[in-house]
């Protein structure tokens, strides 16, 4: 409300208000009641106001739809649907999940696509999860003809590079933009670049990240102990088994919602350690990420893999970096080779963290759920299962936690150790270029910015 009563005194007259999230939606009140005061009729109104709204739902965890009670609503809106001329069953039935049952919850969602002339989720599969979820908003209507789409989420790549990674590719083209623009613009570059120059762009960027971590670490150190910052450094550089560029590397950074299953490849120590430790093809795993301060489950998955890389036979093999802000997460993204992704299929509703590593020449490895259903094909990075999605969470985690070790086991680890006669891992740089070429052009804000302003901005009906 006070939104639209800002752009107002700004000067500022929206041919269109999009609602991201349900958070917004009370912006439709607003509108409503300015159409309710000109004296227009309550239908030609609500119609008056869907056509200039479009809703953007993110998420199908509960939490992400807020829900108030009609003690609430009445306590907040009481002088103000008198100042507007609604009654507050008026506005309980504009939110109500249930509209013979005016004393239940108001949900700020229902609100949002009942004055929305466009609806979406945020991936295919979201878009999809999405239908079922509000079907019964629309009983009339098969779930499959819920008038809500989808609008994949993309990555400002510009945004997401490193000064290393930049200049590379301006060697061989104009700007990432450009070459993003299109499949066969990123192809284009891609046949100027040597598998030379991608593994030795890969080598720089992991022995870069390698270098903050040794450096953010002894920070860390020096916080808790106050130690000089450079003893500490010298410190973590001399340990047994250090962080090297010639290991494969995986990083998971994120938000540790517990949908996310941060700690599931700790699942099987035993077989974890084999993976790890193996002399002649050893693996390190780099984690990152904040809990909301109220998930106490969240707290407890970083606690675990905290605790789990202090055991011995992952102490300098598994780190965790704690503190996780926008500077790591750019470290990260530019410096593994593989970035993990393991959230319950289908809680993810689309996520973006794969989306940025690509450009570095990164390989997702990811359950198959958020946006990589429709980027994965079989080239380009390797999925967790097949979709296959259980009731019972044990025999889930334990499913996708087998097939996560047999991946690496038999795919991932095998590419990235193959070398030709000059070191060089072919096969694994011909899953680069794929991932590149697939993945860059359509999974960035370009794209996403046009799908919006093409499907809901200029249209003038639902899509």
């Amino acid at each position: 409300i006070g939104g639209v009563k800002l752009l107002d005194k700004l000067g500022i007259k929206p041919a269109v208000y999009h609602m991201n999230e349900g958070h917004s939606a009370f912006l439709t009140v607003e509108l409503l009641a300015r159409e309710l005061s000109k004296g227009i009729p309550e239908k030609e109104a609500m119609e008056n106001v869907r056509s200039r709204c479009v809703f953007t739902t993110h998420t199908p965890v509960p939490a992400g739809h807020d829900r108030f009670s009609r003690d609430m609503i009445n306590y907040t809106f009481d002088k103000y649907l008198s100042q507007i001329g609604m009654t507050l069953d008026d506005l309980m039935k504009l939110g109500s999940e249930d509209p013979s049952n005016l004393n239940g919850l108001f949900t700020m969602t229902v609100l949002a696509l009942q004055l929305s002339r466009a609806a979406n989720g945020v991936s295919k599969l979201h878009g999809e999860v999405s239908r079922a979820m509000w079907q019964h908003l629309y009983p009339s209507l098969p779930a499959s003809e819920v008038p809500i789409g989808h609008i994949t989420n993309g990555v400002h790549a510009s945004s997401w590079g490193c000064g290393y990674t930049d200049t590379f590719w301006r060697n061989y083209t104009g700007s990432i933009d450009e070459m993003t623009s299109s499949r066969q613009a990123a192809e284009a570059v891609l046949a100027k670049v040597s598998d030379e120059e991608i593994w030795s762009l890969r080598y720089s960027l992991k022995r870069n990240l390698i270098d903050f971590i040794y450096r953010y670490l002894a920070n860390q150190l020096y916080h808790q102990h106050n130690h000089p910052l450079s003893s500490e450094y010298d410190m973590m550089r001399s340990e047994k088994n250090t962080l090297s560029p010639d290991i494969l590397t995986i990083g998971f950074a994120r938000r540790f919602a517990t949908y996310k299953r941060a700690p599931l490849i700790f699942r099987d120590l035993d077989r974890l350690n084999m993976i790890i430790n193996n002399p002649k093809r050893p693996v390190q795993i780099i984690f990152a990420g904040k809990a909301h301060p109220h998930d106490d489950a969240g707290k407890d998955y970083i606690r675990q893999i905290v605790e789990y890389s202090r055991r011995p036979q992952f102490n300098g093999k598994v780190i965790f970096l704690e503190n996780y802000n926008l500077g790591v997460a750019k470290r990260m993204v530019s410096g593994v080779d593989v970035w993990l992704n393991t959230p319950v299929r289908p809680m993810e509703a689309s996520g973006t963290s794969g989306e940025k590593t690509v450009l570095h020449g990164g390989l997702n490895f990811s359950v198959l759920d958020g946006w990589w259903p429709e980027a994965y094909n079989g080239d380009n990075g390797w999925a967790i299962s097949h979709g296959e999605m259980f009731y019972n969470p044990e025999e889930q985690d334990r499913f996708d936690a087998d097939n996560l070790y047999t991946v690496l086991e038999n795919q991932i680890i095998p590419t990235f150790y193959d070398r030709n006669e000059y070191n060089i891992p072919t096969k694994w740089i011909r899953k680069i270029r794929n991932a590149i070429a697939t993945i860059a052009p359509e999974y960035n804000t370009h794209r996403m910015v046009r799908d919006y302003a093409t499907l809901y901005y200029l249209q003038n009906k639902e899509n």
